[in-house]
Formats: C-alpha cells, sequence, structure tokens
C-alpha cells in the first residue's frame, strides 16, 4: 500500500493556524497590540476602516526592527521572545509563540514598515497570503506600522460568517479597551472610517478609566482595592454594588498585565458581592493580579486569554478577601442584627448574626412555604380589555366612599387585597412591568410620544456603540427618544418616551437605560422582527420599581387599579404572573380542625 501522510504545505498550515489564532478583526488586532508593546512603544495608534474587514493599522513608535527581522517575523514560530524551552516558564512578554503574524499574512494582505534606532533607512514588506509580493528600503521613523488589509480574501468561507461593521466594530473596541487599561503609560489613539474616537494620554489607571468610561456616574462608581501578600499582589478598582449590570462589559482580569478570561476567578469576586447586588446583576471591576511568572503557564491557548496558576484556590481566596475588604472599607458590607426573638425575651442569642437581607430572604421564604399547594388561577378569556378593578369580576362590587378598594404592603414586595372569593396577593414589580409595559406598546403607532427635557443631555463616546447609535437612530426614535448625532462621537438626547417621564427620572438613569438597549442593539439577534417589542419589554423592566419598595396607601391602590385596567392584568411581560388568588374554600379548609 502506498504511503498516505505526507507534510502540508507552509501555506495550508498557516491558513490552519490563522484559523486558531484570529477568528475576527480584533483577534488580528490583539495580535499587532501585543507586538507594539512588546516593542516599548510609548504611543500606539489604531486606524480602522470598515469594521476591520477593510483595513486593521497599528503605528508605534517602539524600537523597530531591521530588515532581517522584519523579513523574519513572518515566518512560523520566529520569535525574539524567547531562546530555550526553559524561558516557557518565566514569560514575561505579551507575545512569545511566533505564530500571529505568519497566520495573519496567509489570510490577508499585509504590510509592513519599520526601522530600527541603529538604521538610517527602514524595510518595507508586502505580504498576501504568505507570498512576500515586495521588499525594499523606505524613509520611515523609528518604530513600526502593520496594515492589514481585505482580511479571510482567500478563504470566502471564513469571511461570510463575520457580522456586521457595527458588531466587529464593538470587538474591536473591547480589544482596544482590555490594552488601553493594562498600560495607561502608554499614549493611544483609534480612528475609524475616518473619524478619531479615543486619543488618550499617558498617565495613571484612574485617568485612563475615566477617560474610556465617560459617563458622569463613572466618577463616584470606583472602588480601590490593594492587597500586597508573599503570592499575589492585588490592584485595581471595582465598583460599588448600586451600580452593578445585567451585562458583563466591565469586567476585566489582568495577570501580569494580560487580560485573562476566567469564571473561577469571576465567582471569588461575585461570591465577595453575596447580599449585596440585585438579582441577575454583576459588578465591576478592573483588576490586576502581579504574580511569579514562575508559577503560571500563559502557554494554554493561541489566543493567550486562558493562563493555569500553580496554586489556583490560593489566588480563589485572596482574591475573594480582598475585594470584601475593599468593600468594607467603603461601608458597603452588609450591617448585621441579632435574633429578634432572643432580644425581645432578654436572652441572649445563640444563632449566629443574621443580616438584614438575608433575614428577609428567610422570612419570605416562610411566607411562601405557607402558601404551598395553592392551585394557579385560571385566566379569564372574557375579561373586558378596558375593565377597572371596581367592574372586574374579580372585585365583585364597586368601592364606596364606605367600602373602599384596599390593598396592603407585606414584605414591601407583595400587595394583598380582598376580592369577592377570597384574597388576591400581587407581585408589585411584575404588575408594574406589565402596566409600563402597556403604556409603551399603546403609545405605540407609527411614533412614539416623546416628552421634550428641560435641559438636553450630551452623550459623548458610550463605550462602543456610536455607531449602533448612527444605524438605529430612526429606531430609537420610534421608541420616544428624540436622539440626533451631533458629531465626533456626541449625541444630544432632546427628549424621552412620554410613557416613563412622568417617573422620577434622573439624567444618569436615562443614559442607563440608553445602555442597556444599546447592548440588546449589539446583540446578534437585534435584527429580528419583533426587535422594537423587545427593546420596549427591556425599557418596562428597566423603570420598573424595585421588588423592595415600601408604597403609600395611596399607591398601592392607584398600582392595583392601574394593573386591572391593562389589557392582559394577569401575565408579566415576558413570562410569568403578576398575581395569584387565595380562595375563600381554601381558606376555611386551612383553618378547619
Amino acid at each position: 500500500m502506498a504511503d498516505i501522510i505526507q507534510l502540508l504545505p507552509d501555506a495550508i498550515a498557516n491558513q490552519i493556524a490563522a484559523g486558531e489564532v484570529v477568528q475576527r478583526p480584533a483577534s488580528a488586532l490583539k495580535e499587532l497590540l501585543e507586538n507594539a508593546i512588546d516593542a516599548q512603544a510609548g504611543h500606539i495608534k489604531v486606524i480602522i476602516e470598515g469594521g476591520g474587514k477593510k483595513l486593521i493599522q497599528v503605528i508605534d513608535d517602539g524600537t523597530g526592527m531591521t530588515e532581517t527581522d522584519a523579513r523574519m517575523a513572518f515566518e512560523r514560530h520566529a520569535t525574539s521572545k524567547i531562546r530555550l524551552a526553559e524561558d516557557l516558564g518565566h514569560i514575561t512578554s505579551l507575545g512569545f509563540r511566533g505564530e500571529a503574524l505568519a497566520s495573519i499574512a496567509a489570510i490577508a494582505q499585509v504590510e509592513i514598515k519599520t526601522r530600527h534606532s541603529v538604521r538610517d533607512l527602514g524595510t518595507r514588506i508586502r505580504i498576501q497570503g504568505t507570498d512576500t509580493i515586495r521588499q525594499e528600503p523606505c524613509a520611515h521613523p523609528v518604530g513600526t506600522s502593520i496594515s492589514i488589509k481585505n482580511l479571510f480574501f482567500n478563504t470566502p468561507a471564513r469571511r461570510r460568517f463575520l457580522k456586521s461593521d457595527a458588531l466587529e466594530m464593538k470587538h474591536i473596541i473591547d480589544e482596544f479597551y482590555r490594552a488601553a487599561l493594562a498600560h495607561p503609560e502608554i499614549a493611544f489613539s483609534l480612528h475609524h472610517n475616518g473619524r478619531e474616537l479615543y486619543r488618550l494620554t499617558s498617565g495613571k489607571l484612574r485617568q485612563r478609566i475615566r477617560y474610556l468610561f465617560k459617563r458622569k456616574k463613572d466618577e463616584a462608581k470606583w472602588m480601590a482595592i490593594e492587597e500586597d501578600t508573599e503570592v499575589v499582589r492585588i490592584s485595581g478598582y471595582i465598583g460599588k454594588p448600586e451600580f452593578a449590570r445585567k451585562n458583563r462589559s466591565e469586567q476585566y482580569f489582568f495577570v501580569n498585565n494580560r487580560f485573562i478570561k476566567s469564571s473561577y476567578l469571576h465567582h471569588a469576586v461575585q461570591n465577595a458581592y453575596a447580599n449585596l447586588l440585585p438579582a441577575n446583576h454583576h459588578p465591576a471591576y478592573i483588576i490586576f493580579l502581579q504574580l511569579d511568572p514562575a508559577t503560571i503557564d500563559v502557554n494554554v491557548h493561541p489566543t493567550k486569554h486562558e493562563i493555569k496558576f500553580e496554586d489556583e484556590r490560593l489566588i480563589y481566596r485572596y482574591l475573594h478577601v480582598s475585594v470584601r475588604h475593599a468593600l468594607g472599607r467603603f461601608n458597603i458590607s452588609p450591617t448585621l442584627n441579632f435574633d429578634p426573638t432572643a432580644q425581645i425575651l432578654n436572652k441572649p442569642s445563640t444563632s449566629p448574626p443574621i443580616s438584614d437581607r438575608r433575614q428577609e430572604a428567610i422570612n419570605l421564604d416562610e411566607w411562601r412555604k405557607a402558601f404551598e399547594g395553592i392551585d394557579q388561577f385560571t385566566i379569564p378569556q372574557d375579561q373586558p380589555s378596558d375593565s377597572t378593578p371596581e367592574q372586574s369580576p374579580l372585585f365583585g362590587q364597586q368601592p364606596t366612599q364606605d367600602n373602599p378598594l384596599n390593598g396592603f404592603q407585606i414584605f414591601n414586595s407583595y400587595l394583598l387585597a380582598q376580592i369577592k372569593s377570597g384574597l388576591v396577593i400581587i407581585d408589585q414589580k411584575a404588575a408594574h412591568e406589565r402596566i409600563l409595559y402597556e403604556k409603551l406598546l399603546n403609545t405605540q403607532s407609527d411614533t412614539a410620544q416623546t416628552q421634550q427635557l428641560l435641559f438636553p443631555i450630551t452623550l459623548k463616546s458610550l463605550d462602543a456603540h456610536d455607531e449602533l447609535i448612527k444605524n438605529n437612530i430612526a429606531l430609537l426614535r420610534d421608541l420616544g427618544y428624540d436622539l440626533e448625532e451631533f458629531g465626533y462621537g456626541t449625541f444630544i438626547l432632546r427628549g424621552i418616551p412620554e410613557s416613563i417621564a412622568s417617573q422620577q427620572y434622573t439624567e444618569l438613569q436615562i443614559e442607563e437605560d440608553l445602555l442597556d438597549l444599546f447592548d440588546s442593539l449589539s446583540s446578534e439577534k437585534s435584527k429580528s422582527a419583533d426587535l422594537k417589542e423587545k427593546l420596549l419589554l427591556k425599557l418596562a423592566k428597566r423603570r420598573a420599581m424595585p421588588t423592595d419598595k415600601k408604597l403609600h396607601p395611596a399607591e398601592i391602590n392607584e398600582l392595583i387599579s392601574s394593573l386591572f385596567k391593562c389589557d392582559m392584568p394577569y401575565e408579566r411581560p415576558g413570562g410569568g404572573y403578576t398575581l395569584i388568588t387565595l380562595e375563600q374554600d381554601e381558606l376555611q379548609k386551612r383553618f378547619k380542625q
């Protein structure tokens, strides 16, 4: 039988390697930024066109390369970062594998211009699909400029999997943020389609955070974290609990200034915020871990986003305690009270202290257990859409001055009211979501009504959302937001949806609502036909009252009345129920001996 195993040509091998290293334009940018940082650049300029599909260019003022090094840099496994196998155990540079440039050149049209300080002339090399088209001397300042054009031009299947320019640009800005946060001592700038998005001067980490996250709330958002142990030095900033968000867009781990992803370390931080965050919310953090390079392994995956620790559990404990200490220093940790029963009886408590929030959860759990076994109600099919509580068959008779509709609140979360057949228990947050959602829906004809703001709000460089706003500005106007582009990454908001304008609504809350809508627009499902309805649902959920808000009697009755004016008062928008009923017959059965 003939031999069938053979070596692959370099061109094919490089394309296979490129599949691991370069998944999208942002992956290529990451490799170029790491090379520029390793070259000790003081300023790095990034130029992007077409979301990185047309052009990715990185210009630095680092050490530069000689003509021989420039040519060798595109060979597979050619690197200046390591020499011996032992060096893999003491890696301090960002790059070291020696495969990034070869992989990129295999799937793009690449041009490099570079000059080392020991040379009077620079070198210009053009490569396309691993083939060197031209190499010649050129005039160039000390440093390197690499441009990548038409990524995946020779692998059309991969190019088809790329997303819209706006979404690819969002990933590019994510990589830009990671590099800029890890190295505040380096000046960075980012340009897209001829427009400057960011110009960051060198400085301290706090200044870098302030420039990158330009929302007004961020001035008071961050708390410093600083711990120095014999194993790891932990530093950076964590967000106050009240600024937690439902996504993880502001979470960064850096190990020896290398950005990493670690669900294990994230769990350590999230656990430190136990009982401090609303459900399904995540804290913001920018945390740096400095360790002996010999105690970590960064050669785990070609993307270098994963690393292994010599003692991961120890790092977990140090990180968890450090975050708890930082929260405690700023008086964020929950206060403790003691067993109320023991205090009433004037006896010492034999149980451990219970936090206010935990005690409330225990009480709520006991209350729920008391009503276990209650059959779910059946939604009436003949309920008139314009009914009110006094007209609803649920309430029986019409309230009068002598017999008003009275509900009351328990646990600052649920409303109880008498109905003709027993009791109704209403989840106040779910009910408010239903009310707001239908208000928003009912004002949506072609365009929602807008309440003009007394003072317009200027929004500047909302993370990676500039392109998303421009592409969806008509949709946002349909929702009721009077928004217009002002130029250079700035937008002017003159009005908000009338349906939610009646609430006490701060400028920061308005901005947070828009950010949440932009996060939805950036998802891959944003092109679905019901996107507008989904955005309205998200807006209603954000504007609904918190679960534990104490209501006055008039507010309780108004909420109940408004709920039963809804078309679907029994259903929570997005799924679930707003209320349950406890029939009088069931009550009688429970109290019979």
